[in-house]
């Protein structure tokens, strides 16, 4: 399976994001929290950039978070998405996304 691109809109600690996946090759994620300039990086949503690839795949993410549980919390009533690209394929999953029609 080849990733192509990952779009983000108010999931988990990302308010929005898209990242390409092709012919980047081994990346290294880091991350700077604007929150908190005092924690670094952490806190700045660098595991959920991999929870949002497994939401993608499976609708949950890898600690069990699923449903309205997703959405950003300072996102209010805008809801969340997000794309994966890969192969052919393309998956859209979404709660309470007024873009998508719910």
């Amino acid at each position: 399976m080849q990733l192509h691109k990952l779009r983000i809109r108010n999931f988990l600690g990302i308010g929005e994001a898209t990242l390409t996946f092709d012919k980047q090759g081994l990346v290294m994620v880091t991350g700077i929290n604007h929150d908190s300039p005092a924690a670094s990086s952490n806190g700045s949503g660098k595991s959920s950039l991999f929870e949002a690839v497994y939401y993608a795949l499976y609708g949950k993410t890898k600690r069990g978070i699923n449903g309205d549980a997703v959405i950003n919390l300072n996102a209010k009533k805008d809801g969340c998405l997000v794309d994966l690209e890969f192969d052919k394929y393309l998956i859209q999953r979404y709660r309470k996304d007024a873009t998508m029609g719910t």
